[in-house]
């Protein structure tokens, strides 16, 4: 719906000849030049501004997306733009996507949940912060896997004063937002954890490949309630230790057999191993005027 082309320029400069191990040259302070671009006989540059990132120009204010932060300029004056307000985002959040439309900004943001003070969200800094409670946070009827909650905000650019929000919960992976006229539409993606993709495939193909006691370990394993990298380790230290115990040619024969009905099995159940959560705003007053869920992924 609209692209952001960043005017920046990032020179990094370094000492003639000098090849010293472990010292780091110099870095240019990266800017955004002003530039009088046409004719082209007459270029030539006009200003410049010390902030860089996604930029967005409306009439005469230029925003920049820098980081965690956002910097309202006027370049009415090209020689001498003048700073006229900035937004800095909490430290959990991050910029996901922004679009301009009738000149309002639409900004998506994307904030990692804090499961020991999650209430309430802190959104953004400064004298005139914005935090959102948690009973305003609107979630799916049904249960899904979280760790992120998403915002959409509308901003005036003239003064950077938020006029409008809404939030929901969903997942970090591989967000995409589309803006139409009439509403903005932003996905996350989920996929099944492995720790459980093991045990429902060996509930129910693989029974007569594990011995009870070992099915009951990854049964209780995918009930732990601990990060995906611990759970993940230790599915490997229960299959190998049963791997372990057997003579090699038993062995063998167990991680074929268990290798070919998997992929079998991940097949049977690709559409459901990997799902992505759909949510429409609309545009008017920011209000979730419709949820969804379909199979797979966006590409973009």
């Amino acid at each position: 719906f609209f692209g952001f082309y960043p005017l920046q320029e990032l020179v990094v400069e370094e000492p003639f000849g000098i090849d010293r191990p472990g010292i780091i040259p110099p870095i240019a302070q990266a800017e955004t030049k002003i530039v009088s671009a046409f004719p082209p006989e007459t270029l030539a540059k006009k200003g410049a501004i010390d902030k860089y990132g996604d930029l967005l120009l409306i009439e005469n204010n230029l925003i920049i997306f820098s980081g965690n932060t956002i910097y309202g300029f006027d370049v009415s004056d090209t020689t001498n733009p003048q700073e006229i307000w900035k937004m800095e985002l909490e430290e959990q959040n991050q910029i996901v996507s922004s679009r301009l439309y009738q000149g309002v900004i639409y900004l998506v943001t994307r904030t990692n949940i804090n499961k020991i003070t999650s209430c309430p969200m802190p959104l953004t800094l400064g004298s005139n912060s914005i935090s959102i409670p948690c009973i305003d946070i609107y979630r799916p009827n049904y249960p899904i896997s979280v760790d992120s909650t998403f915002t959409v905000l509308t901003i005036d650019p003239k003064n950077g004063v938020v006029k409008n929000k809404v939030s929901f919960v969903g997942s970090a992976n591989l967000s995409v937002v589309y803006m139409s006229p009439n509403a903005i539409y932003i996905t996350y993606t989920q996929f099944t954890e492995i720790t459980k993709i093991f045990y429902d495939f060996f509930d129910a193909k693989g029974k007569d490949l594990l011995p009870g006691e070992i099915l009951g370990k990854l049964k209780k394993l995918n009930a732990y309630d601990i990060s995906l990298s611990a759970k993940f380790t230790e599915l490997q230290v229960i299959l190998e230790s049963y791997y372990g115990s057997l003579n090699s040619d038993e062995r063998l024969r167990i991680e074929n057999e268990v290798a070919n009905r998997l992929s079998d099995y991940t097949k049977e159940k690709a559409r459901e191993l990997e799902k992505t959560g759909i949510v429409k705003v609309a545009v008017s007053d920011l209000t979730i005027s419709a949820t969804g869920e379909v199979p797979g992924r966006p590409l973009n």
